[in-house]
């Protein structure tokens, strides 16, 4: 059975229903999968391709959104000119990648050095961009045959420069004998092969990426919370994970997809949707890993058997008291501060803190604690009628103080009693403030998941003189100015080339909020001196400006917050 996607035309294979609609299955096949999608292509030129094959750069991303790609070979010959080495050479002053893209867009005139070589070089508007481009040309206007256009391949590709020599002396004695250029032209058509070695690539693999780039696109499109995920799950295997996931969370976030902390309820292991969303695994959080994990589950399972309950249902004094004594120290403290315990209504900081006095228990009176809560030999009645209704650590003391101390008693002695008091006192009046402040939260957040998913830092300040979020913002917000709260991420400086003063310092700010992320925020030089000394990673700041013609927003006013 297939299925129409509403407003784009695409066709997918269904496997029954989700809510009376059908549910729909991404096969990753050339066989199904349409090369014309409207949708797909305007993501790619839209240069929102973060975790498209190829274009996930910054780099890749400005130049899709520059190219604006419409089909397959537009898009195998940006994942050529995206490389140094078209960058680099340049023609007239402009490099062959800016020369591609201009043409591409009618903003250049498409030429030919010599009309022979247009059939060689029409499909790439006239640049050399392919090791096959110089072949074809090779083959026109030399008559080479295949296998003398393939040592041509060879010596470009592998920049072989004695290679190169031989096949120039066979290139021009072609040209005089097939006569279609002259001495002098077939030297400077020549000339350009030779340069063509610092940047040509091949035109098999600059396909094969173009189709695997489609795919990514394709899935991005139209199955985003099955694409993220699957990105947030290979995360793990780039160089800076945390790095890799706050981007991808942001992104996710900008095409309005919402990743979720990890849930003690869900317990699993990496990135996964359940019921719809994307949520953390507990091998994600920092502190967690595999045999720990596997350790929590297996002793979760046993502890809800005794308990005849699903942890769904525990208490935080009963994962306190059965739980977090059988699995390490770093291991709840993580749990408790990336939000997997919130659902027991209790905040992170008084989790943490009723931990760290209850974990002070020494290993040998451990066992006398648990056994009251755990129903085991002497605790009698009065603890079987108690157990449900202990709800927190202060009731868990004030039961042990009630049976007193004795040799039937939890207690046996009376230090150990005076020493639960001392742990009900701490309890019932702590030091300092056990509420959650946003800051604390986002700072603990991005630290053990790499990103804040629950608080933002500008939570906790006052933002009421902001008129729009950076989501509603990325979603066409047209007021002015425009007046955001966010967090700066990123700062880049760097100085102008050209302008009324050049070499003057200006920057390039990545900023956030709990709604989304922004990159092309813009301090130009006229306000750097004034608005420099807010720029820094961390920073929480109120800024005030207009909409670039990028997209992003041209900075003229900061205010600290």
């Amino acid at each position: 059975m297939t299925y129409t996607y509403p407003g784009c035309g695409c066709c997918f294979e269904t496997s029954g229903e989700v809510n009376g609609r059908p549910k729909l299955r991404f096969n990753p096949s050339l066989d199904v999968v349409p090369l014309d999608c409207t949708r797909t292509w305007d993501l790619i030129s839209s240069g929102k391709t973060k975790g498209v094959f190829q274009l996930e750069s910054r780099l890749g991303q400005s130049l899709a959104s520059k190219l604006k790609p419409e089909n397959i070979e537009q898009l195998a010959a940006l994942s050529a000119i995206i490389r140094p080495g078209c960058s680099e050479a340049m023609i007239d002053d402009k490099s062959i990648t800016n020369h591609y893209i201009d043409r591409k867009n009618g903003k250049e005139e498409i030429s030919y050095y010599h009309p022979a070589l247009e059939a060689a070089l029409s499909s790439t508007f006239g640049q050399m961009i392919y090791q096959e481009n110089a072949m074809q040309i090779a083959k026109d206007i030399a008559g080479f045959n295949l296998q003398q256009a393939d040592v041509l391949r060879k010596a470009i590709g592998k920049k072989k420069v004695e290679v190169m020599q031989k096949v120039k002396l066979e290139f021009m004695e072609g040209c005089r004998s097939v006569g279609i250029v002259t001495e002098e032209e077939a030297e400077q058509i020549f000339g350009w092969i030779e340069k063509s070695q610092r940047y040509s690539f091949n035109l098999s693999h600059a396909v094969c990426y173009a189709v695997n780039g489609y795919l990514a696109a394709y899935a991005k499109a139209h199955f985003p919370k099955v694409f993220y995920t699957s990105y947030l799950f290979y995360a793990k295997e780039k160089q800076k994970p945390q790095d890799e996931i706050r981007e991808l969370v942001n992104d996710a976030r900008n095409h309005d997809v919402d990743v979720y902390a990890p849930d003690f309820r869900n317990l699993n292991d990496h990135f996964r949707i359940i019921n719809q969303k994307i949520y953390f695994g507990f091998v994600d959080i920092k502190g967690i890993g595999g045999s720990v994990f596997d350790k929590v589950v297996d002793k979760t399972c046993h502890i809800e058997k005794m308990l005849g309950k699903g942890r769904g249902e525990w208490t935080w004094v009963e994962f306190l008291v059965f739980l977090s004594q059988r699995v390490t120290k770093t291991a709840v403290i993580a749990m408790i501060k990336s939000g997997a315990l919130d659902y027991m209504k209790v905040s992170r900081s008084r989790m943490e803190y009723e931990y760290l006095i209850y974990s002070k228990v020494s290993k040998t009176e451990k066992p006398k604690v648990e056994r009251l809560l755990l129903l085991k030999d002497y605790e009698g009645s009065a603890a079987v009628r108690t157990r449900h209704e202990v709800e927190s650590l202060e009731h868990v003391l004030e039961l042990i103080i009630s049976l007193g101390s004795g040799k039937d008693a939890v207690c046996h002695t009376k230090p150990r009693l005076h020493k639960v008091r001392g742990f009900l006192q701490a309890v019932v009046s702590p030091p300092h403030d056990l509420g959650d402040t946003p800051q604390w939260i986002n700072q603990e957040e991005r630290r053990l998941l790499g990103v804040a998913l629950t608080a933002s830092a500008v939570d906790g300040v006052d933002i009421g003189n902001a008129n729009c979020n950076i989501r509603e913002f990325n979603h066409g917000f047209r007021r002015t100015p425009i007046i955001i709260s966010c967090q700066i991420d990123r700062v880049k400086q760097v100085k102008t080339k050209n302008g009324k003063n050049p070499g003057s310092s200006m920057a390039f700010l990545e900023v956030s909020d709990l709604s989304g992320t922004m990159e092309n925020v813009v301090v130009f030089p006229d306000s750097w001196e004034e608005l420099n000394g807010y720029l820094f990673e961390d920073n929480t700041i109120l800024i005030s400006g207009k909409k670039s013609d990028r997209g992003g927003i041209i900075v003229e006013k900061i205010k600290q917050l």
